[in-house]
């Protein structure tokens, strides 16, 4: 009697064993299918745990730059950010790498760097001073180097005044770094301008009155006649603004 006792309780267990295996499987795999990655229609809230976060990206780690930033701040900016579907973060601490063009922030657990993901942002402002703000819009450039990237944009009506702050290496003449390296390069970030037109495309031009003037070869008599007026030399980003706007109030207005 004990021992067809004992022989019962070895089937049970060899049968067990299998079936909590095969569980087990199908749990993981459920588990599995719920990680999806980042999907901009899918619809994220603020208290959202899973891996469809808010904020998705990846950890960045920065270059030893010798002379200049890779940044186009070295310091830690606060500013906002809007996903591309629609939700919104504010006052979060931000590093716009204008090497990469690409937006890095602080993760407030870890403390580590993270590298946002272009694809879900739409857009994001950096508070430069209590009364200005920087408004970056992701746009697709269709010059070379084309692709999308971030633009501030300080007019954005049916023309958009765009500038793309770059960040180049440039080979210089032989030099000894703070740490006594001898180096070649520096990085020099530049500002790049842009007008783009109500079709999407982009035309670049110099941050002066003659080379936007260019961009209307049809209407560049009248155009410089109303800057001259306006005594606009187009010489700052606020005066290309204004005079972006001038022309399309003239010009662009159904």
């Amino acid at each position: 009697m004990l021992l067809e006792e004992k022989n019962n309780k070895s089937v049970i267990c060899m049968l067990t064993k299998p079936v909590l295996a095969i569980g087990l499987f199908v749990l993981i795999c459920s588990f599995s299918r719920a990680q999806k990655p980042y999907n901009v229609e899918v619809q994220l809230t603020t208290e959202s745990n899973t891996v469809n976060y808010k904020l998705p990206g990846k950890q960045f780690y920065p270059i030893y730059v010798p002379s200049g930033s890779e940044f186009y701040d070295d310091q830690w900016m606060r500013g906002y950010l809007i996903l591309e579907n629609g939700d919104r973060y504010d006052s979060l601490l931000f590093k716009y790498n204008t090497l990469k063009d690409e937006l890095i922030t602080l993760n407030n657990r870890t403390r580590v760097f993270i590298m946002l993901d272009k694809d879900a942002i739409s857009e994001f402002g950096l508070y430069e001073s209590s009364k200005l703000t920087k408004r970056f819009v992701k746009m697709y450039l269709d010059k070379i180097p084309k692709g999308e990237h971030y633009f501030y944009v300080p007019y954005n009506g049916k023309l958009k005044f765009a500038v793309w702050y770059r960040t180049i290496e440039e080979t210089t003449s032989p030099y000894k770094d703070k740490n006594g390296f001898l180096q070649i390069s520096n990085f020099k970030l530049g500002p790049n301008y842009y007008l783009r037109f109500p079709d999407g495309h982009f035309e670049k031009f110099k941050l002066n009155r003659r080379s936007l003037i260019l961009l209307f070869p049809d209407q560049k008599r009248e155009i410089r006649r109303m800057l001259r007026k306006e005594r606009n030399w187009v010489k700052t980003d606020y005066d290309a603004a204004r005079a972006v706007q001038l022309i399309e109030e003239k010009y662009y207005i159904d």
